[in-house]
């Protein structure tokens, strides 16, 4: 299995034997898209549109380690085609003067296939790893994790393979009504869902071995039976010489794959009506109100067994659509979900305008994921039998050691009663529970806001923006350890079933906050240059990690813990952009005519620059909790902390001083995304032209370049308590995050023709 490493290329540290290897990787994508549009007057009362587009972008990114994979670019080494088909249909009706009404139809549809390099290849059985590679979905090298090495050291990201598709069909009515002084609109929109997942994201259906420190450290035990596990073991160990020792001498802590039986599809209707009235009270004061409510389908399954939902109150499984149990398991339909709107402006003078503003909105169930248990979806995992500490082994059934030469053991085998209840599943599967009390959780927003004109075509707007999260859904592992050291004792259904691994709600409801300053200053377009400067001072505070996603920490660590920034709070935002044609060519003050018109006219500048403040950290530590699944070791805070701004192995970033482990079976001090790591800057440019070729045709010249000077942009340092502790290791992945910062400068040249 070493073979597939290639030897170290980079200089050796003695302070840090990390980040010794370095590939430029080949990454390719090209995208074929067609976009057409059509329009017809059938009448003076009637028009109808259509427009239909499709594009198939393909992506390759070859592996660092060829076809052993390794933890380039997130371990997403594959090759991908996406097809996207859209499609939309407009009638448009003047009834009379006075009323108008719309008819929408829409229908959106990609389906995306991913495949890791080594797909359709029995890698893993090669290597002499039996039980992998069972099927080409199955098939490639198996993932192996070792501790304080990058992750995953051998095979691929958990979600691939993947064969995606989703599809939304819509149908719109709306009616505008003029009367007097009243604008007012109604309608309906209703949309039908339909999502075909086949994308696993915990161990793949590959699995992963996972290597640690204990396994190899030097332990004592309180008790050490004749037979049986030892049990209230103390350790040290040495990071990653152990981690490599637990590899060298095949002892995992933990051997794990997700498996699939059937293909996870969803199915639901969502239906919305609205009214709104945009009423001007006076020549200074407009106001809007409106009524929005909102039906949300429970989702049901394509086929009956499609959904799978686990019953923690008696230990099952209880498949949709079989045995007489209802196929949208049983999820509680919610009528009364109204969200009101209240907008005012008012024109203080005739520079001066103040709006305010409020609303309510829904949050629709995260799709991309529900009741998809065994047999349709689920998880093996084997660890070390119940009762012994985090330093032993892992183990197969039937006590088997979970060495390379043993493999894997066969997936749980599939017998659906005809009930549809499948008792007592197997302890160390992960399952989902999908609360049948479920409520969607919504946001309460409002805002208010000063508009100035100000002289030479400027305007300032200042606004406060906050809003309040409603039952926000966070995942929440239900099985998560009640007692620190108490290991799997402390789980409470461990107690009740034998139950090791977790057992995960979707979703339980918290709370979030968001508070900010907004300005914007803009320079209306004249004498060829426009601008626009925006500023955002925000706080934003929530439970869970991520959107949706799951809580850092669990019951018995306290959930109010997990209330602090949320992942992706940036304290301050700056954007600057601008637009500049240069003073050259027809209608211009300089070279307007002749062969000066010729070669200088028509150009322009633009440009974006980009500051933000760095993302949350939070400080995790090595030591064992024992707390069973779920929750997060954190450090110790023994000193304020300093940004050193070091960057790459032996150069901290912060001063990792000021953290220290906290003792074993012990909380450290430090909580959730308590600092912040390196802000971010970003500058992108464009140079065009415009060329007139006639009176009715023109030609567009563009080069644009994204970070344009080139300048990194950091990753977060490592807060691990490892090897690589403080130090900054990486860059931002180009095109990563909401806003798709990120990567080295590119180019772009594009041209565009208009008749």
């Amino acid at each position: 299995m070493l073979s597939y490493l290639p030897p170290t290329n980079e200089a050796f540290l003695p302070t840090s034997q990390t980040n010794d290897y370095f590939a430029l990787l080949p990454a390719r994508k090209h995208n074929n898209q067609i976009d057409s549009k059509i329009d017809w007057n059938l009448s003076d009362k009637d028009r109808i549109s259509g427009r239909f587009s499709f594009a198939r972008p393909v992506s390759f990114q070859a592996p660092i380690f060829g076809d052993a994979g390794g933890p380039a670019q997130g371990a997403f080494e594959d090759s991908s085609a996406q097809k996207t088909y859209s499609t939309g249909l407009n009638w448009n009706r003047t009834v009379t003067p006075t009323l108008l009404t719309e008819v929408r139809l829409g229908v959106a549809h990609y389906h995306n296939d991913a495949f890791q390099s080594d797909y359709g290849k029995d890698d893993s059985t090669a290597i002499g790893v039996p039980g992998v590679n069972l099927g080409p979905f199955t098939s490639g090298f198996v993932g192996i994790s070792i501790g304080d090495y990058s992750s995953p050291l051998f095979g691929y990201s958990a979600s691939l393979p993947w064969d995606r598709a989703e599809a939304n069909i819509d149908m719109v009515n709306s009616w505008t009504k003029i009367a007097h002084n009243h604008t007012i609109k109604w309608g309906a929109d209703i949309r039908r869902i339909r999502d075909d997942l086949l994308q696993d994201q915990t161990f793949s259906p590959r699995g992963v071995i996972t290597f640690s420190t204990q396994q190899t450290s030097k332990q004592t035990c309180t008790t050490v039976p004749v037979s049986g596990p030892p049990s209230g073991c103390t350790g040290s160990s040495q990071g990653l010489a152990n981690d490599f020792a637990s590899f060298l001498l095949d002892v995992p802590s933990q051997v794990a794959r997700d498996v699939n039986t059937y293909f996870p599809a969803l199915r639901t209707t969502q239906v919305f009506l609205y009214g709104a009235d945009n009423w001007q009270v006076s020549p200074k004061m407009t106001v809007n109100l409106g009524l929005r409510w909102e039906f949300y389908q429970p989702p049901t399954p394509h086929f009956p067994g499609g959904f799978s939902n686990y019953d923690p109150t008696n230990n099952t499984l209880v498949l949709a659509g079989i045995g007489g149990n209802p196929m949208n398991m049983g999820v509680v339909a919610r009528y009364r979900y109204f969200a009101p709107r209240l907008g005012v402006a008012y024109r203080l003078t005739p520079k001066t305008v103040v709006r305010a503003g409020m609303g309510v909105s829904y949050t629709p169930f995260p799709d991309n994921t529900w009741g998809y248990n065994f047999p349709v979806r689920s998880n093996n995992q084997y660890v070390a039998p119940s009762g012994s500490d985090n330093y032993a082994a892992a183990q197969l059934p039937g006590g088997l050691a979970p060495t390379f030469q043993n493999g894997f053991p066969a997936p749980d085998p599939v017998v659906v009663p005809a009930t549809g209840i499948i008792t007592n599943p197997n302890p160390t599967t992960s399952e989902i529970v999908i609360r049948k009390d479920y409520r969607n959780g919504y946001i309460e927003t409002w805002n208010f806001a000063i508009q100035q004109q100000l002289p030479w075509s400027f305007n300032i707007d200042v606004a406060y923006v906050g809003s309040h999260g409603v039952d926000t859904p966070a995942q929440n592992n239900l099985n998560a350890g009640l007692i620190i050291g108490a290991g799997t004792a402390g789980e409470p259904y461990f107690v009740k079933y034998g139950q090791t691994a977790a057992v995960t709600m979707y979703f339980q409801g918290f709370s979030s906050t968001y508070n900010s300053l907004q300005v914007k200053f803009d320079r209306n377009f004249r004498s060829g240059f426009r601008m626009t400067t925006a500023f955002t001072w925000q706080k934003a505070m929530d439970f869970e990690t991520g959107d949706d996603g799951g809580l850092y920490f669990y019951a018995g660590q306290g959930l109010q813990r997990n209330y602090a920034p949320a992942d992706f709070d940036r304290t301050l935002n700056y954007i600057q952009s601008y637009l500049y044609e240069l003073p050259f060519g027809k209608g211009k003050p300089l070279l307007s005519h002749g062969i000066g018109e010729k070669l200088f006219g028509g150009w322009q500048l633009s440009g974006i620059f980009t500051f933000r403040t760095g993302r949350p950290l939070s400080f995790t530590g090595s030591n064992s909790l024992n707390l069973g699944s779920g929750g997060n070791a954190t450090l110790d805070q023994i000193a304020p902390v300093t940004v050193l701004g070091g960057i790459n192995a032996g150069n901290p970033w912060f001063s990792t001083s000021s953290f220290a482990k906290a003792p074993t079976n012990v909380q450290g001090t430090t909580g959730r995304n308590i600092f912040s790591g390196p802000n971010l800057w970003g500058t992108s440019a464009g140079l065009s032209r415009w060329i007139q070729m006639n009176e009715r045709m023109r030609l567009q010249l563009r080069l644009e370049t994204f970070n344009t000077t080139n300048t990194p942009q950091f990753s977060n340092p490592n807060t691990g308590f490892g090897s690589n502790f403080g130090f900054i290791t990486g860059t931002i992945g180009s095109g990563v995050g909401v806003n798709g910062t990120g990567g080295g400068r590119s180019v772009q040249l594009g041209a565009k023709f208009t008749f």
